[in-house]
């Protein structure tokens, strides 16, 4: 079992953080996939182009896996 906490901020809003992953516990190992997949796109869209972040591209990227 792993323990994560999730925040969330409006864009124009950085400063404020919001809570919202109740207790922090992930219920399934298998949810992995999809939080390396939105960290991947985060880095890619918004990290590596902070000048000029991508949000229209980071909204638009979907997860692509075969069950």
């Amino acid at each position: 079992m792993l323990q994560s906490h999730v925040y969330f901020t409006k864009h124009e809003g950085q400063n404020t953080f919001e809570k919202i992953s109740g207790s922090g516990l992930i219920a399934c190992v298998w949810e992995l996939e999809i939080m390396w997949h939105e960290k991947k796109s985060w880095t890619k869209h918004y990290l590596q182009k902070i000048e000029k972040p991508d949000f229209y591209s980071y909204l638009q990227d979907q997860l692509q896996a075969v069950i």
